[in-house]
């Protein structure tokens, strides 16, 4: 519960900043924005052999910084993400036994702290496109919307969905990605993004099964330069 209050306060600490310049180089700025969107993939198994979806809506809040090599920028970013699973039907066929049946994969509310490392360039003017790698950090929880009359939901900290042996959220443990970005204002910018998630952790070194899928987001920059202890003492 605590780390829910911590995480529902974010964007309040954050915006609360003081936006006066400071004396350092501009890639040295930390900045703050908040990003919703749609995403979409495919490729996950239920009984080891029937494929489906999943998709639904996410929400980020995001703390990175930009420093630019020559023609290109590198965008380091901390990213604390809420994201939901539509609920939705599967149809499964048992070939031993010559029968289709349908059952329900449940909404999945999950709230990740993520890490993602991109290479950006400009294609032409207001329009970029990148490469970029996510990982999961740290999964804060999940809540898993009703499946039978008998199992309404559960609520696992500090675990991922598909850890606790539940049905996959929106996002998996790993992600590459190709980003087109056109920027609307010099605070507003929408993505399309193609990528390939990915079961991968340090902990389970085998890639497996990719999963395709595709996502768009609106992102808008609330601050663009976050006082920090660390830069007020380089400052110095």
């Amino acid at each position: 519960m605590k780390n829910l209050i911590y995480i529902l306060l974010f964007p309040v600490i954050v915006c609360s900043q003081n936006n006066n310049i400071i004396d350092v180089k501009k890639s040295n700025k930390i900045v703050f924005s908040t990003d919703f969107g749609a995403q979409f993939y495919y490729g996950n198994k239920f009984l080891d052999s029937d494929q489906f979806s999943r998709e639904g809506f996410i929400l980020n809040f995001n703390l990175f910084l930009k420093k630019r090599k020559k023609k290109y920028i590198i965008k380091s970013n901390a990213i604390v993400s809420l994201s939901n699973a539509m609920s939705k039907k599967i149809n499964i066929y048992n070939p031993e036994i010559n029968t289709n049946f349908t059952t329900r994969a449940p909404n999945i509310l999950a709230c990740n702290i993520n890490y993602s490392l991109s290479i950006q360039s400009e294609l032409k003017y207001n329009l970029y496109h990148a490469i970029c790698l996510k990982f999961r950090v740290f999964p804060i929880f999940y809540k898993k919307g009703k499946v039978m009359n008998s199992y309404i939901y559960s609520f696992g900290g500090s675990i991922a969905s598909e850890s606790n042996g539940s049905l996959p959220d929106l996002e998996k443990a790993m992600q590459l990605s190709y980003q087109m970005l056109y920027k609307l204002t010099n605070t507003s910018n929408i993505y399309i993004t193609c990528f390939f998630n990915s079961d991968w952790t340090f902990k389970k070194s085998q890639i497996g099964s990719l999963y395709p899928g595709v996502s768009f987001k609106f992102e808008k920059i609330i601050n663009q330069n976050i006082k920090v202890p660390w830069l007020s003492r380089f400052r110095k």
